[in-house]
């Protein structure tokens, strides 16, 4: 009889440790809202997991990388028509030269014009974006489009220039009109790929949010079932220690039988 209560309290104590064990575990998923965190949890889970997370993180550079293309396209654009308004000054003052033979009107003219030309010279030499000049005709930057290595590179066409028309009295507003769609085809080009650069960032945000759902099931706490759960083996714990406690007191009375 003695042997069986200590047989018994032996089997309540491994169930006390092994409940134990598993509301600590619980514990921890609530905690920490994740059921899988390293590979004992769940092993398949866990390797899917860590294969997405790499998905997500080069997702997420390509999206940095696009973001920093998107910027540059943005700044020549926004410089981009600030000189085609300055074209279309200059061309209206030179019709206005054109129209005058009042020399004092001439001079204010011409004085106004030469800085608007010295101001666009200015625009197209200092017009950088992270060292870069944007009004190069070379490929200004080449962007990863997506993790299977394409890309998109960005390349300025022909900006316009102030070389032909710098002298009003000489300047003729056809000449001046060509900048000016020299300048507007700029504008157009950088719009086309600023569409592009928009787009491959939204199919990259769209790839990550997907992958995050994906690790967010495989991974995530149910704290609901685990709350569940949790409490049940609390109940268990406290009957176990009732049982463990009946178990020693009638081990003990009966060994008084023999004292």
């Amino acid at each position: 009889m003695i042997n069986t209560n200590t047989s018994i309290a032996s089997v309540l104590s491994q169930l006390y440790s092994t409940n134990g064990a598993q509301t600590t575990k619980l514990e921890s998923q609530i905690a920490s809202g994740k059921r899988v965190t390293n590979p004992s949890d769940d092993f398949a889970a866990y390797v899917k997991s860590s294969a997405l997370n790499s998905d997500v993180s080069a997702n997420q550079e390509v999206s940095q990388n696009l973001q920093s293309a998107a910027g540059m396209v943005t700044y020549a654009t926004q410089v981009g028509n600030d000189i085609a308004s300055d074209f279309t000054q200059l061309q209206n003052l030179a019709t206005s030269y054109a129209a005058t033979t009042d020399t004092t009107q001439q001079s204010s003219l011409a004085a106004q014009y030469s800085a608007i030309v010295s101001q666009i010279a200015n625009t197209i030499s200092n017009g950088t974006y992270n060292g870069t000049s944007v009004y190069s005709t070379s490929t200004l930057e080449t962007a990863t489009s997506n993790t299977n290595g394409g890309t998109i590179a960005v390349t300025a066409s022909a900006i316009g220039s102030t070389a032909s028309i710098s002298n009003i009295a000489t300047a003729t507003t056809s000449d001046i009109q060509n900048e000016i769609n020299n300048c507007q085809t700029y504008i157009a080009d950088m719009g086309s790929y600023s569409n592009e650069i928009n787009t491959a960032i939204s199919l990259s945000n769209t790839a990550t949010s997907a992958d995050q759902a994906t690790i967010s099931a495989l991974t995530d706490d149910n704290q609901a079932e685990d709350m569940a759960n949790l409490t049940s083996l609390e109940v268990q714990q406290e009957a176990i220690v009732s049982m463990m406690s009946q178990a020693n007191s009638s081990q003990s009375a009966i060994a008084k039988l023999f004292n």
